[in-house]
């Protein structure tokens, strides 16, 4: 029989994945509403709903994507600047808005700008702050950009 999943996808990979979709089931609930025609705040729903979720879900030590990774943090905040900025031009077409909206989420993982960028903005405001802090920045729908 072949599976989809074995023991050991499951031991690597699968707490992983289970832990960021529950956190999407939980945040739909917690996060405000919002308006999918502003491409602005559709965004910045990605940043803190895929940034949670990549949080939770990662599969080590929270303190090693601070060691390891921040030049993925660097690149992540940088190219999230790029699209709000574009997203700000009122003549940019809407097929160019849409497909910035998708890039900020899909393809290979540390592409997905806005997903990382949310991702390591909670891991440092849990970090700084612990869970009060980023259960304030989820009733309030914004993970603010950290230093």
């Amino acid at each position: 029989m072949n599976l989809l999943w074995t023991a050991k996808d499951l031991k690597t990979s699968g707490l992983t994945v289970i832990k960021h979709e529950i956190s999407h089931v939980l945040l739909n609930k917690l996060l405000p509403e919002i308006s999918v025609s502003n491409p602005l705040k559709l965004l910045a729903h990605i940043v803190i709903d895929e940034g949670i979720a990549h949080f939770i879900g990662f599969p080590k030590d929270p303190k090693a994507l601070f060691a390891k990774y921040a030049d993925k943090w660097i690149a992540a905040e940088k190219n999230l600047e790029i699209s709000q900025t574009k997203l700000l031009n009122r003549e940019l077409p809407l097929a160019e808005k849409e497909l910035i909206i998708k890039t900020a989420d899909t393809g290979a993982y540390w592409n997905k700008y806005a997903s990382i960028a949310g991702m390591f903005r909670a891991a440092k405001i849990f970090e700084l702050s612990g869970a009060p802090a980023l259960r304030k920045c989820i009733r309030a729908g914004v993970l603010p950009k950290q230093n």
